[in-house]
C-alpha cells in the first residue's frame, strides 16, 4: 500500500488517490508524509498487530489441544464460543490463530500405531457419514446430499445410503436395514464415531448409547463399537471410502433427483466400486466378500428385498391387489415387507423383528387376516370391566356389589354392554358411597338395569327423595316432588354428600 501511494503522489491528488485505492484520504495523507525508513520500521514492528480476540481463551484452548491435538478448528471454536460467548470471530481467523499452538502440541502426546489385521471371521463393518453439495440436472442452484458409507474391514466391500436431509435416528436405522439387504446379512461388529445417532455420552470409555439405536443393535445381534473422540484413525477404512465416494461418484456426476442419484449410486457400487482391484488388498472387494459372507448373520435378511408400506386404520397393508393384516399396534404406521413365491413377510422398521407371515393369495381384492392381530371383543370387555372395578375401588365400594352390578348390566344390555360399563365407570365418582349403599337392594329388584335408571335412583338418594312407587315403560322410577326442609340437607351433610 505504501508503494502504491508513493507512486501516485506526484501526479494525483489525495482525494483521487483515496478513490483509486479504496482507502480513506487520511490514510493517503499519512503515507504521503512518511519516508521509506519510517514506513519500513512501522510496517515491520511486532506491536503493529492488534491483540487477537481469542487471546482471552488461550488457557482453555491449550487445555483442549493438550488432550486432543487433532481436534478440528470448527469443533474447537464451537467449544470456545460456548465458554466465551463474547467471542465473535470466524473459523478462518481462528485457524490462523491456532497455527503456532498446533505446532506446540503436535508431538506433546505422540501416538504409536501398529498394523491392524482383520480376518474374514471377524466380520466387522466401519460406518461413517459425509455430505457434499451437488447439482440436479436443470437446476441452477446447489443441493446438499447427505450419505452414509458402510465398509467391510476385511473385503472393503461397501454400500452407500443417500438422502437430502440430515440423518435422524430413524433414517440411520433405515440405512442399516438397506445395507443388511445389500450385503445379505449382518456383521458381528459395527464401528462408529461418537455421533448422537449412536452415542448419547461417553466418558472414560463408558458409553451411554442412543436407546433406540441400541435396541436395534441388540435385536439384530451385532455389537456397536464406538471410537474415542477426535480419533478418525480408528476407522481409517471408511474415512478413505468417504473421500472415494466424493471423488469417484458424487463429485463428477449430475442427477435428475434423489431417486436418480440412488439408482446411479447402486450401479456405481456394482460396476465400479466393488469390482475394482483395491490398492491395499490387491483383490476386488466382491471377490474377497465371498470368503466373508458365510460368517454373516443372515437369519432376518434372507429375502431379496424389503419395501415400506403403511398400515391403514384397520391394520391392513396392501400387496399386489390384496390386503393382509399386521398386529393392531401398527395401525397407521409403516412396516417393512418382503416376499418369496409363497410367503409375505412383515418386519418392524426400527427393530427388524418379524411381526407377521402370510401365505400369499394369488386372487385379487382379497382380505387376508390373522385373528391374533386384532383385539377380541372379550379382551376389550375385560379391559372395560377392569376399568370399572378400579373406579369403584377408589370410591371404597364393596367389590362383590360391583361385580354383581357389572354382570347385571352385561346381561340387561347385551348389544351395548361396553358403552353402559364405560358410563358406570364415570358414574362411580359422581355420588358418595352412602348413595350407592342406599340403592343397592333396589337395583337388583329392577326389571332392567341401565345407566339412565341408576342415574335417576342415585339422584333420588342424593336429594333424599324417599318415595317412589312405580316405574315407567323404560324402567325409570317415578317419584313425587316434595318440598325439601332444612333437615333433609343436614342429613346429606352428615352422609358426606355436601361439603359443610
Amino acid at each position: 500500500m505504501y508503494n502504491k501511494i508513493k507512486n501516485l503522489q506526484e501526479n494525483t491528488s489525495v482525494r483521487k488517490t483515496a478513490e483509486l485505492l479504496s482507502v480513506s484520504p487520511g490514510t493517503v495523507q499519512k503515507y504521503f508524509q512518511m519516508d521509506l525508513k519510517e514506513a519500513s520500521a512501522r510496517l515491520s514492528s511486532p506491536t503493529r498487530n492488534r491483540k487477537s480476540q481469542f487471546e482471552v481463551a488461550i488457557s482453555f484452548i491449550e487445555e483442549i489441544l493438550s488432550a486432543h491435538p487433532q481436534i478440528p478448528a470448527v469443533v474447537l471454536l464451537r467449544k470456545v464460543k460456548e465458554r466465551y460467548p463474547l467471542i465473535y470471530g470466524k473459523v478462518r481467523a481462528f485457524r490462523d490463530f491456532l497455527k503456532p499452538y498446533r505446532e506446540k502440541f503436535k508431538d506433546a502426546k505422540p501416538r504409536y500405531f501398529h498394523p491392524v489385521k482383520t480376518c474374514k471371521e471377524d466380520s466387522q463393518v466401519q460406518v461413517d457419514m459425509g455430505e457434499i453439495r451437488t447439482e440436479y440436472s436443470g437446476f441452477v442452484f446447489n443441493i446438499k446430499i447427505y450419505f452414509i458409507v458402510f465398509v467391510f474391514s476385511y473385503s472393503r466391500k461397501m454400500y452407500v445410503s443417500y438422502q437430502e436431509r440430515p440423518y435422524k435416528t430413524e433414517d440411520f436405522i433405515k440405512a442399516h436395514l438397506e445395507a443388511f439387504r445389500y450385503f445379505g446379512g449382518v456383521a458381528k461388529e459395527y464401528v462408529y464415531d461418537q455421533t448422537k445417532l449412536v452415542v448419547i455420552n461417553e466418558k472414560y470409555r463408558e458409553v451411554l448409547y442412543n436407546e433406540k439405536f441400541h435396541k436395534f443393535a441388540l435385536t439384530n445381534q451385532f455389537k456397536p463399537i464406538v471410537c474415542e473422540g477426535y480419533d478418525p484413525q480408528s476407522k481409517g477404512k471408511v474415512e478413505r471410502a468417504i473421500g472415494y465416494v466424493k471423488s469417484s461418484f458424487l463429485g463428477c456426476e449430475y442427477f435428475d433427483d434423489i431417486e436418480d442419484l440412488r439408482k446411479n449410486g447402486l450401479e456405481w457400487l456394482n460396476e465400479i466400486a466393488n469390482c475394482r482391484i483395491h490398492s491395499t488388498t490387491g483383490r476386488s472387494p466382491d471377490e474377497m466378500f465371498e470368503e466373508e459372507k458365510p460368517f454373516l448373520n443372515r437369519e432376518l435378511y434372507l429375502q431379496n428385498s424389503f419395501v415400506q408400506v403403511r398400515a391403514d386404520k384397520t391394520n391392513l397393508i396392501s400387496y399386489k391387489s390384496n390386503k393382509y393384516s399386521v398386529p393392531y399396534v401398527y395401525q397407521g404406521k409403516k412396516v417393512a415387507i418382503s416376499a418369496d413365491n409363497c410367503k409375505l413377510y412383515c418386519h418392524d422398521i426400527v427393530t427388524g423383528k418379524q411381526i407377521a407371515v402370510h401365505d400369499i393369495n394369488h386372487d385379487n381384492y382379497q382380505i387376508i387376516t390373522d385373528a391374533s392381530h386384532y383385539i377380541s371383543p372379550e379382551e376389550k370387555m375385560a379391559k372395560v370391566e377392569q376399568k370399572v372395578k378400579e373406579a369403584f375401588a377408589d370410591n371404597l365400594i364393596d367389590t362383590s356389589f360391583v361385580a354383581n352390578l357389572i354382570d347385571r348390566i352385561k346381561r340387561d344390555n347385551h348389544n351395548y354392554a361396553r358403552h353402559q360399563l364405560l358410563g358406570l365407570a364415570k358414574l362411580s365418582h359422581k355420588y358418595p358411597p352412602g348413595c350407592w349403599q342406599e340403592i343397592e337392594k333396589t337395583i337388583f329388584e329392577l326389571p332392567k338395569v341401565k345407566i339412565s335408571v341408576l342415574t335417576r335412583l342415585l339422584d333420588i338418594s342424593f336429594n333424599d327423595i324417599d318415595v317412589f312407587l312405580e316405574f315407567d315403560d323404560d324402567c325409570h322410577p317415578i317419584s313425587s316432588s316434595l318440598d325439601r326442609p332444612l333437615e333433609v340437607y343436614m342429613k346429606k351433610i352428615k352422609r358426606g354428600g355436601i361439603n359443610a
